[in-house]
């Protein structure tokens, strides 16, 4: 009976979710950008959002996961128009339409609360880190309120993805009504970190998309050049 209703619920939060999870647009998004930092966000005016190596970690039979290995590989992605570019983490190479920090250079917040930032790569890195963090605070309070999100139960692959999308309805709804929530209350502030200074970084697999060429790389350093200039000013 609980199998049933299990069913029954989740195909009915499918629906749901239609009408609380947006299709991806090319405008620059001022929630990541982060409102409140008028110099942040004419600096980086093209950021549409965030990338991040938090993962939602399905469970996958051993004799299926190679499957579903690499990162979105003919799944639609949304590339970017060449104006425009997503914040990637470390583990994202610097290519055209991902915007990455500057390697073998500090980027963790907290680091950056004890030390103050000097050249010019620390203080991309550091805006960088204020700005990424605002994903992970998201992804923070999603999984504070769905514990299974850390821990995906057994259910066939189709059931897990379906349950991920039920977590981000509810978590959109709970936003976009403005409810009094104490999760939001306790993640909606830039004093909560998130870092990831003791964990080994990992290059994740190039996305499948545009054929990428040595002038797109030189495109995104010379724009990672400029935002770094423009932040020592």
């Amino acid at each position: 009976m609980v199998h049933k209703y299990f069913h029954e619920v989740l195909e009915a939060m499918m629906k749901f979710a239609k009408e609380m999870m947006a299709l991806t647009t090319f405008d620059s998004n001022m929630d990541i950008l982060g409102a409140h930092n008028k110099r942040l966000r004419r600096i980086f005016k093209g950021a549409i959002s965030a990338l991040d190596g938090t993962l939602v970690h399905p469970v996958v039979p051993a004799n299926q996961q190679i499957i579903y290995r690499g990162r979105g590989k003919n799944n639609g992605f949304p590339f970017p128009p060449s104006n425009k570019y997503y914040l990637c983490d470390v583990a994202y190479s610097n290519i055209g339409g991902f915007l990455a920090p500057y390697r073998n250079v500090r980027y963790w917040l907290g680091y950056y609360c004890r030390t103050r930032a000097i050249t010019k790569e620390e203080k991309f890195n550091h805006a960088y880190a204020q700005l990424r963090n605002v994903i992970k605070r998201s992804y923070g309070v999603l999984k504070a309120r769905f514990p299974i999100l850390n821990k995906m139960a057994p259910y066939p692959i189709n059931i897990q993805r379906d349950v991920v999308i039920a977590c981000f309805a509810v978590n959109n709804f709970i936003r976009k009504e403005r409810i009094n929530d104490e999760l939001f209350n306790q993640f909606d502030t830039s004093q909560v970190i998130f870092d990831e200074e003791e964990q080994q970084e990992k290059t994740f697999e190039e996305t499948n998309g545009p054929s990428w060429t040595v002038e797109d790389s030189q495109i995104m350093h010379s724009m990672r050049e400029e935002l770094a200039f423009k932040l020592m000013h």
